[in-house]
């Protein structure tokens, strides 16, 4: 049994266990490299770099070995990697614990409830930073910033201010559902040729607006447009209803609302932007930067699932 001491503490390094890890979750050194921005070679060397700074093998190498097979030691040792990297963080956390202020962030409620649920989980559960979040529509978080209610918030329609920095962090894929016994569009392959008048509407930004108008004539409307994603979901009851949804969403709820996907040749997306203030104290400054230093790590995973396009390095 692997033993946790000083010494393993200090020889492990951080990267390499993490780099371990990712080719266990994916059960590939060369896909685990593409997600991770590394080459093959450069993945192989962090793993048997690990292997000779705990003196042990934790995979099996050999010719007939396909995919990754891990050892005994490899076994006991992923066990103690997570702990690892989970202590670490918590550590990481509580020594700027004192230092930390409270982030207060303010996001769409289907960005909160169906794709950042997992993340501020994660926040949370380990204690990473103090956070209070909350839901509003763009006119409502901009507001919100310009009387300091919050420090930072993610808008699909953002304004031009001159006390305020944004920039485009994401962009989101959108997709064209119904509701299977309710609706069938399996046969359609032109877009155009969706009714519009059988259309649940949601206002998912200036991009899919666009798209939109490429496709109907601005004078047909849908059947009704609503500011709620539950609700949007409850009226696909309606027959041979259809909407446009988030990628997240759909994988979500597809299943338990036995939702059918239309593929599209040109694919739909809504840009997100973050929008802070570009004026901040050293504890807004300190808090903040780990938020969105952590919200980007959740957004490269995000990204490799196919949930989103990220527009940072």
């Amino acid at each position: 049994m692997i033993k946790i001491t000083d010494r393993w503490l200090n020889i492990v390094d951080t990267v390499k266990v993490e780099s371990f890890l990712k080719i266990v979750e994916v059960g590939s050194i060369s896909k685990a490299a593409e997600l991770l921005y590394v080459s093959q070679s450069t993945l192989s060397g962090r793993l048997s770099s690990l292997e000779k700074d705990l003196n042990v093998m934790l995979v099996k190498r050999g010719q007939g070995i396909k995919g990754i097979q891990l050892t005994q030691k490899g076994l006991e040792f992923l066990e103690l990697a997570i702990n690892y990297l989970q202590l670490q963080r918590k550590i990481e956390a509580w020594s700027q614990q004192e230092d930390l202020t409270e982030v207060r962030v303010s996001i769409p409620h289907s960005l909160n409830t169906y794709f950042l649920n997992s993340f501020y989980y994660r926040m949370a559960n380990e204690r990473i930073l103090p956070l209070n979040i909350t839901s509003h529509w763009n006119h409502t978080i901009y507001e919100r910033l310009h009387t300091h209610e919050i420090e930072m918030a993610i808008v699909s329609r953002p304004y031009n201010t001159t006390n305020l920095q944004t920039y485009q962090l994401f962009s989101e894929p959108l997709v064209i559902v119904y509701r299977e016994g309710v609706a069938d569009y399996s046969t359609i392959k032109n877009i155009k040729r969706l009714p519009r008048q059988q259309q649940i509407e949601f206002d998912w930004g200036p991009d899919f607006h666009i798209w939109a108008n490429e496709h109907w004539p601005m004078e047909e409307l849908p059947a009704i447009t609503v500011d709620s994603v539950d609700l949007l979901l409850q009226l696909l009851n309606m027959p041979q209803s259809w909407a446009v949804i988030p990628l997240c969403i759909y994988r979500q709820m597809k299943d338990s609302m036995q939702l059918k996907r239309i593929d599209v040749v040109d694919p739909i997306y809504r840009a997100l932007y973050v929008v802070q203030h570009k004026s901040k104290t050293t504890d807004q400054e300190l808090s903040l930067q780990l938020f969105i230093d952590e919200l980007k790590k959740e957004l490269k995973d995000k990204e490799s699932q196919g949930l989103c396009v990220t527009h940072f390095d």
